[in-house]
């Protein structure tokens, strides 16, 4: 099986996999998809403005094609993992993220979105700017057994470092509840911070209460 896998930078034609990786890795294993709890936006909607989001292509989030490996087998795309350098052109990826989210959502959605803001502030994590981020990683539940999770952290990593070589640590933003944790703990991520919410909205609006940020130190960095 992972002789036949090969893994490829994503293409706009790869777009609607790349949404389907979104909702999946946002819902962290619940029915929970915050982008609809907190925006009052249906499944199909959130969809769609993915989407046209990921259109855009505005580097350095995880709402950009550029940002994506994919791996496939028999021409048939398995799983996805999003991945990007910190602040490298300047501007962060929570700005980069609301600036699309303001221009494609309507103006109903943040008005829904304020009552949300006191959940969203206790959970937020701050990103380091010159990291190397991972995101949204996704593999189709038939291929969870072959490792490509691991080998996509691996491939993003690489990648990254070809860019800018003297990068020296990944981080990677999970809610509690993910199974992903334990993937990152085996290939040596510890928990650097944790945020956990006590207001009794946390858990409509996002999959857990608590939030982790994972990291490791690249090998050979000083």
């Amino acid at each position: 099986m992972e002789d036949q896998i090969k893994i490829r930078k994503a293409t706009l034609a790869d777009i609607p996999f790349i949404v389907e990786a979104i909702v999946h890795a946002e819902k962290s294993g619940t029915d929970i998809l915050s982008y609809t709890t907190i925006f009052g936006l249906s499944e199909e909607e959130t969809r769609i403005k993915l989407a046209e989001m990921l259109e855009e292509e505005v580097d350095g989030c995880e709402l950009s094609v550029s940002s994506y490996l994919l791996a496939e087998t028999n021409n048939q795309v398995v799983a996805a993992l999003g991945g990007w350098i910190e602040g490298l052109d300047g501007m962060s990826s929570n700005d980069l993220k609301a600036n699309l989210i303001g221009y494609y959502f309507p103006k109903s959605s943040f008005e829904k979105a304020v009552v949300a803001a006191p959940v969203i502030q206790e959970l937020a994590i701050a990103r380091t700017s010159g990291t190397i981020q991972i995101e949204i990683g996704y593999v189709r539940s038939e291929f969870r057994q072959h490792n490509l999770f691991e080998r996509l952290i691996e491939a993003q990593t690489k990648r990254l470092l070809e860019i800018k070589n003297d990068l020296k640590i990944i981080e990677s933003q999970i809610f509690a509840c993910s199974k992903a944790k334990f993937t990152f703990a085996k290939m040596g991520y510890g928990v650097a911070e944790g945020k956990t919410s006590e207001n009794p909205q946390a858990d409509f609006y996002f999959p857990s209460n608590t939030k982790l940020l994972v990291s490791k130190t690249i090998k050979g960095a000083q």
